[in-house]
């Protein structure tokens, strides 16, 4: 086993076919794979090694204790004077890209909300293992994902704190933009998802992603269009965590890609969701969004 960054790679001998994971598993660059318990036979172990570096925390398999969504952390004393932002709203454990405003690197770096301060200023976790590098003073800008819209805003880092676990307090948001509505926009990614259809199992490689349909490769012609298939993806938890995300749908279209591995490319329309799951699958869009 190697260290990579707050990953540590693994062998494949060290996944016991059968036997659920002690803990969860993530990509070599921190993006999730299988949540914590989750058992695997001997070819979905193949599948995700030949086509991921399969890794598990560095700092600790157990997710960091953090506060919860809509509680101000304890301590936390916000600016009196800061102005209240602009008609921004982000439900609880909405995610936000942030970076620094200066500096040579236009990487963003994802975010959670914690709370809102009736005074404007924002409480916000990394959703990345690794420490805070922000330093209070320093001037970001942000993407985050509303109600109803996709916003862009500038704040300044008036806090950090490491305990219970890191988080940031931002200032009010200033020169808030709306940079488009929350549309059926498909996302590109590369997620290890299980399927069902007709009773029989597999793992299959997510290609794309939006609120409507997935694509999903596999190394077989799975069914007919109109036939019912579940699919489960894995999306990260608030907590840093990899939770299990199930969709239901039907096969809507299928393309051969020969010089593909997998090379059988499957369409799939997904069904009307709960509120709760459609909330939960347009925030790991945002996630995806920021990675790609």
């Amino acid at each position: 086993m190697s260290e990579n960054r707050s990953v540590l790679l693994l062998a494949e001998s060290e996944l016991t076919a059968g036997k659920p994971l002690p803990w969860p598993l993530f990509d070599a660059g921190g993006a999730p794979l299988m949540p914590a318990g989750a058992s695997l036979d001997a070819e979905e172990i193949a599948f995700l090694f030949a086509r991921f570096a399969p890794a598990r925390r560095a700092d600790g398999d157990a997710p960091q204790s953090a506060p919860q969504a809509g509680e101000a952390p304890d301590g936390a004393v916000p600016s009196e004077a800061a102005p209240a932002a602009p008609r921004l709203s982000l439900p609880a454990d909405a995610t936000l890209g942030l970076r620094r405003r200066a500096g040579s690197t236009r990487q963003m770096s994802r975010f959670r909300v914690l709370a809102v301060h009736p005074a404007g200023p924002l409480f916000v976790r990394p959703l990345q293992p690794r420490a805070v590098d922000l330093t209070p003073g320093e001037a970001i800008e942000a993407m985050a994902v509303g109600q109803s819209a996709v916003y862009w805003f500038t704040a300044f880092v008036e806090a950090v704190a490491f305990e219970p676990a890191p988080y940031l307090i931002l200032s009010a948001p200033g020169n808030l933009k709306r940079v488009r509505e929350r549309r059926d926009t498909r996302v590109a990614v590369r997620l290890a998802a299980r399927y069902v259809l007709s009773g029989e199992r597999g793992t299959g490689l997510v290609l794309d992603v939006s609120p409507s349909g997935l694509s999903i490769a596999v190394d077989r012609e799975l069914g007919k269009a109109g036939e019912s298939l579940c699919v489960t993806l894995p999306v990260a938890a608030s907590d840093g965590a990899v939770e299990a995300l199930t969709l239901t749908g039907s096969l809507r279209g299928l393309t051969h890609q020969p010089e593909a591995e997998p090379a059988w490319l499957h369409h799939v329309a997904l069904d009307a969701m709960a509120e709760a799951e459609i909330t939960r699958l347009k925030a790991a869009l945002f996630d995806w969004s920021l990675s790609a």
